[in-house]
């Protein structure tokens, strides 16, 4: 029975007084929570219920147990608490939790955007992380968790974790164990689905499939992942798709899928996701610690949005969250100032867009530059040119002789045709197998057995019941002890002797009570067995009979259809020596006909034979005598061609000599003039080193030029096509940003009655029967407010049928009825709709800002580049007309 009035003077189990104040701040199911005077940093809890044993056991094992690791992440018992009798636990001292609230707050989207509208999704990954590190150090001093649940794990507002209800968990003590008896659904591992927990020990197995599920719930915005679309024509709840395995976010899920509006399981890196399969699709679930190390890289590496820095993700691909936005206007996140501020800057996006279009790379053409004229050239006084000498001709070479008259090649010979030959005889005819004989059909089978009934078992009487104690001797001695009380203040003596004899008389008489009921019981159970032992036997001799003539009438059916399937057994064997005898006639038929046929063919083939030899034999001499003739005619052809060569050779020897004679006298006359014309020759070819060098300078540097200008005017038509590309998702951007305001100023009412509702949360308004599963379900779907419950119109929530949705629509209706509107856009609809449209705008202008500048120094660039390009190039111009002139200048005659 539930006390009503609470202690306020207690003593720990050190023997200290604890002072609490009157009234408590909270109460639960199992007690209440007081304030301890003079110490703010403890309370006390008291239960409402006397505690067991075993619990008050537990309770001083915990106080024992504490430590300073266990209060970092704990609200860990520090004492217990007593009223006189130590062996008795009337409530424990634990740490006061501040600033700290349910992770359901948290990890809710409607409930994160009021308790905590500045974090992002790195703020919940953090969270995680400390979660795991929590489990962990449970686990690392040997206790359990169990009761995993939303309500009994607080967060803070940096995302430190804090557990609570720390009086429920699984602890170990030496070599025993206080288990823990209780625990939700929806955290529960399927191994212990339906079980009671009050009779088994969990292990960190266990506490690590909740862990599992509420990491996802911080990180999937709220949803549980074996929540979800069922792929069959019922209802899968959630710890029915526990049980069956049914993790709607696997790879390939088949009986249930995610829910609509949801991130995509990509969000998360691969190392996350193959926890995940890990944890809810196999018995080796993930330590705490390998969710400590994954998650602390994931946190590492994060990156920013530049659209939104409240937007962080894993560092691959685009920002997730802007394409959730833009795809599906889905807003998990509440979006940062400068992101809302800047989607509404149209008419600087106009005027950039303007700005870009007139920017292009507006260059003159080119013109070779002209040296400047004229050039004198003067040579040193004593340099002199000395006229070339005349050099000797080759004779003309000797005449070609004519080829030799060649002897023809004999006639080729005439082969004899390939001779006819004798044909194979055709495939011999085999005359048809015998037909099978028809086996007889099989007997009928006998008719069924009519057998003898048994009659109906016995009826057993009914157990009696022992008859109620005579209660005349405790009514009496009861009577005599109460009217021992007015003797008392007579006679004292007597009436404490009459009272205390008689009371105690009473009391053997009423606890001995039970004892001699259960004597009755017994007795009377121990007759009612021996008659419903004899009606069995009686009931087995009536039967027995029956057996036997029933097992006689199944013998003789037996027999009577095994003889008639031997009958049917010698027929079928008779039947089918007589076809086999046929068979082996017809077998020996054919092996002659098959052996007289190949006896044929061989002979012919043999006769074949013969003539293919003889023809081949009259062929290869023809041809022999052919080869021999040939060869005698190409060696007399040989002979006449080596003649020819050889006189061709010995002409072209003579007049090689001559020209060898001619060319040996013009390299004497050369180098006796350039000798003598050494400094002139060495002079005109410096200069002409200098024509050719210039011209290549010049060639190079108008390459280079072309070059620039091309890859210059190639950028910014690329840049520019980039932003037109983007100016196009713009212009439908800026229609529907438009399209949207006019649509808000039409539906204010509408928007503000929904901002209203979102106010109202269904997990604080305690509907009937919505809690639990139930309320776990519509969170998943995305359903928290009240704002949101008209979903269920058009949408089919496991578990939540017509009684459940027509009470959340009255209470969606109630709230309604209470709601005024004001006149005007509500300024956080304008902010909503333009962090909409931010995904799509800022990155527009961030195009347009870096396409424009880019641009401007591209072209300023370029400008400098050309100028330095072209004054080389004249440079390079004058140095090679100077150059020409003192070739001209030096030109030998």
């Amino acid at each position: 029975m539930s006390r009503k009035n609470y202690p306020t003077q207690l003593r720990d189990h050190l023997g200290n007084d604890i002072k609490l104040a009157t009234k408590p701040f909270a109460t639960g199911g199992e007690g209440s929570v007081f304030d301890v005077t003079g110490r703010p940093d403890l309370v006390a809890k008291l239960y409402s219920k006397p505690q067991s044993k075993d619990r008050c056991d537990k309770l001083q094992a915990m106080a024992k147990l504490c430590s300073p690791d266990l209060l970092k992440i704990a609200a860990w018992p520090t004492a217990t608490l007593s009223n006189g009798h130590p062996s008795t636990v009337e409530g424990i001292l634990m740490p006061r939790i501040r600033n700290h609230k349910e992770i359901h707050n948290l990890y809710t989207v409607a409930q994160r955007k009021k308790d905590y509208p500045q974090v992002d999704w790195g703020f919940l990954l953090h969270t995680a992380r400390n979660c795991a590190i929590a489990f962990e150090s449970v686990h690392r001093h040997g206790h359990v968790v169990g009761d995993v649940n939303q309500k009994n794990v607080m967060v803070s507002e940096k995302g430190i974790i804090a557990l609570v209800d720390c009086d429920s968990f699984q602890v170990k003590e030496g070599y025993r164990i206080f288990r823990c008896g209780v625990g939700v659904p929806e955290y529960t591992p399927p191994e212990l689905q339906g079980r009671k927990f009050s009779e088994l020990d969990r292990s960190d197995n266990h506490d690590l499939f909740g862990l599992a599920v509420m990491i996802f719930q911080l990180l999937m915005m709220g949803r549980h992942p074996f929540a979800g679309v069922p792929q069959v024509s019922t209802d899968i709840p959630i710890d029915k798709a526990i049980q069956d395995g049914l993790y709607a976010y696997t790879r390939n899920p088949t009986k249930l899928k995610p829910p609509p509006q949801v991130p995509p399981i990509t969000i998360l890196n691969q190392d996350t996701r193959e926890l995940f399969e890990r944890a809810f699709r196999s018995q080796q679930r993930p330590t705490a610690t390998e969710w400590r190390k994954v998650l602390d890289a994931s946190l590492n590496g994060l990156q920013r949005c530049k659209n939104d820095p409240k937007h962080s993700y894993p560092a691959s691909g685009d920002c997730p969250w802007c394409q959730l936005i833009a795809a599906s206007r889905l807003m998990f996140f509440i979006p940062s100032q400068p992101s809302a501020s800047s989607a509404l800057q149209i008419e600087d996006i106009q005027n950039l867009i303007r700005k870009l279009a007139g920017m292009w790379l507006s260059l003159a053409s080119y013109v070779r530059p002209n040296p400047i004229l004229p050039i004198e050239v003067t040579l040193p006084p004593e340099l002199r040119n000395i006229q070339k000498p005349d050099m000797l001709l080759h004779p003309v070479p000797p005449p070609t002789l004519p080829s030799p008259q060649l002897n023809p090649l004999p006639p080729l010979p005439i082969l004899l045709p390939r001779p006819k030959l004798h044909l194979l005889p055709s495939k011999p005819q085999y005359p048809d197998g015998p037909l099978p004989s028809l086996q007889p059909p099989a007997p009928a089978k006998m008719p069924a057995l009519k057998l003898r009934p048994k009659p109906p078992p016995p009826i057993y009487p009914p157990l009696p019941s022992p008859d109620p104690p005579d209660r005349f001797l405790e009514n009496l001695f009861l009577s005599v002890a109460l009217l021992g009380l007015p003797v008392y203040w007579i006679a004292p003596p007597v009436g404490l002797i009459v009272m205390v004899g008689l009371g105690t008389a009473w009391l053997v008489l009423k606890l001995l009570e039970g004892t001699w009921q259960n004597k009755a019981q017994k007795s009377l159970k121990r007759s009612h067995d021996i008659q419903c032992g004899l009606l069995d036997q009686e009931y087995k001799n009536r039967i027995r009979p029956l057996e036997v003539a029933n097992r006689r009438i199944i013998k003789a059916w037996e027999s009577a259809n095994d003889e008639k399937a031997a009958v049917h057994a010698r027929l079928c064997s008779a039947i089918d020596d007589e076809y086999r005898s046929r068979c082996v006639l017809w077998e020996a038929a054919k092996t002659k006909i098959r052996s007289e046929h190949q006896q044929l063919v061989r002979e012919i083939e043999q006769a074949n034979s013969l003539i293919l030899a003889e023809w081949e034999r009259e062929n290869t001499t023809l041809q022999n005598n052919y080869d021999l003739m040939r060869r005698k005619v190409e060696i007399e052809n040989l002979r006449l061609v080596s003649v020819r060569d050889a006189v061709v050779a010995s002409q072209q020897a003579e007049h090689r000599q001559k020209c060898n004679a001619i060319d040996e006298t013009n390299r004497q006359r050369i180098a006796s003039w350039e000798a003598a014309n050494a400094p002139w020759l060495k002079l005109q070819k410096r200069w002409r080193g200098a024509v050719s060098a210039a011209e290549e300078s010049i060639k190079k540097l108008e390459t280079i030029l072309d070059s620039s200008r091309q890859k210059t005017s190639s950028r910014i038509k690329q840049l520019k096509g980039d932003a037109e590309a983007k100016v196009k998702s713009y212009k439908d951007a800026r229609s529907e940003y438009d399209r949207e305001l006019s649509q808000a100023e039409r539906n204010s009412s509408k928007i503000q009655l929904e901002e209203h509702l979102d106010k109202s949360l269904i997990r604080r308004a305690k509907q009937k029967g919505i809690s639990g599963n139930r309320l776990t379900t519509l969170e998943s779907f995305g359903i928290e407010t009240a704002n949101d419950v008209i979903k269920l119109n058009y949408q089919k929530v496991p578990g939540i049928g017509p009684v459940y949705t027509q009470r959340l629509l009255k209470w969606r209706e109630n709230i309604e009825k209470k709601f005024k509107p004001r006149s005007g856009i509500p300024e956080s609809e304008k902010k909503r709709i333009a962090s909409r449209y931010a995904p799509v705008l800022l990155p527009l202008v961030q195009t347009l800002q870096s396409a424009i500048n880019e641009i401007e120094s591209l072209t300023a660039s370029h400008r400098n580049h050309e100028s330095e390009l072209i004054k080389s190039i004249a440079i390079s111009v004058q140095e090679l007309a100077i150059a020409q002139a003192y070739v001209r200048k030096m030109k030998i005659v």
